[in-house]
């Protein structure tokens, strides 16, 4: 599937190969083969330079890194955990080197959610709070197990 041009978007994907290389010109990076959940394979690239080094190795923690020296080995180290699912987004771009011919690339690997702050985590256990009454009186409409444990909001 990866001969077949991607459209461009959104996707959740998990990591399916992965390895370490140079470009032509000696610039190392990292690549990762993303699987999006219809099967669709497409590459992502992270260059190990002063411009990009923080950008790729959030983007490798993101996508399930938990070994970075073993990303050197590729699949056969298990640096991945390979059943994280992050999101990515696909782009199109032209072939440097043949403009008639055109690929798609992951450009952003980014969580399925961003982790909350503390004070978000209160406001919105707060928020929610005023809703309990009608919350319970909905479960007991439709029969929902009460036996739930009350949340640490406490309520």
């Amino acid at each position: 599937m990866m001969n077949e041009l991607i459209e461009p978007g959104k996707y959740i994907a998990t990591v399916s190969d992965y390895g370490q290389a140079e470009t032509s010109t000696g610039k190392p990076y990292v690549y990762v083969y993303f699987t999006t959940q219809t099967g669709e394979k497409v590459k992502w690239t992270g260059y190990l330079t002063d411009n990009a080094i923080q950008r790729t190795m959030d983007s490798l923690v993101v996508a399930g890194c938990r070994d970075l020296g073993g990303v050197a080995e590729g699949m056969k180290s298990n640096a991945f955990d390979t059943s994280v699912s992050c999101s990515i987004t696909v782009e199109h771009e032209q072939d440097q080197k043949d403009p008639s011919k055109t690929y798609a690339r992951v450009k952003w690997v980014n969580p399925l959610t961003k982790p909350k702050d503390a004070a978000t985590i209160a406001k919105g256990k707060s928020l929610l709070a005023q809703y309990q009454g009608q919350f319970e009186a909905a479960r007991m409409k439709l029969g929902a197990n009460t036996s739930t444990p009350k949340s640490s909001a406490g309520f």
